[in-house]
This record gives C-alpha cells, structure tokens and sequence, in this order.
C-alpha cells in the first residue's frame, strides 16, 4: 500500500480490478470478510469471457470480468462476490 497513510476514521478510495472478482451463485458460500452479495443486472458473453454487472445489497454496483463458465449466470440472479486481496488498492481520497 505504498503511498497510502491511513489513520482511523479515514476516507478512502477503493480500485479492485473487475477480474479479481470471483463470483458464485449467492446459497453456494458461506459469509467472510471479503465477500458481498448482490443481483446481477447485466450480463455480456465475450468468447471467452463474460462480463457481469452486479448491484450489491450495499448499493454499490460492480462490473466483473470473468472466464465464460460452463453455465452463465442470469440477469435477476443472486449472487456472492469474492474479491481476492491483491486485487484491491486503497487511494487517497
């Protein structure tokens, strides 16, 4: 986290890259620290990826890039999001 000085209380700024984030169907994973739950409201089919947006019950919405899995998931379909920790970088904000 080179460059970012934190104290507590502190506003921040999270980037996480759209393909660090794993997504499951939501009754499939159990809750941990870094994992949020949300619908998804689109879904794209690039090859050999696939493109979801999700809307987070935390009223966030997040983009995600994934390989194409055997079965895509649906757009109105609940899901769990994984976000591998290298995959974030705090920012100043």
């Amino acid at each position: 986290m080179d460059g970012v000085s934190l104290t507590p209380n502190s506003s921040v700024a999270v980037a996480i890259r759209s393909e660090g984030i794993d997504l499951q169907p939501a009754e499939s994973i159990s809750a941990d620290a870094n994992l949020w739950q949300g619908t998804v409201s689109l879904v794209t089919f690039a090859g050999a990826y696939c493109h979801y947006q999700i809307d987070t019950d935390a009223g966030l919405r997040v983009e995600a890039l994934t390989p194409a899995p055997p079965v895509l998931l649906n757009t109105g379909e609940r899901v769990a999001l994984r976000v591998a920790p290298e995959s974030i970088m705090l920012l100043d904000s």
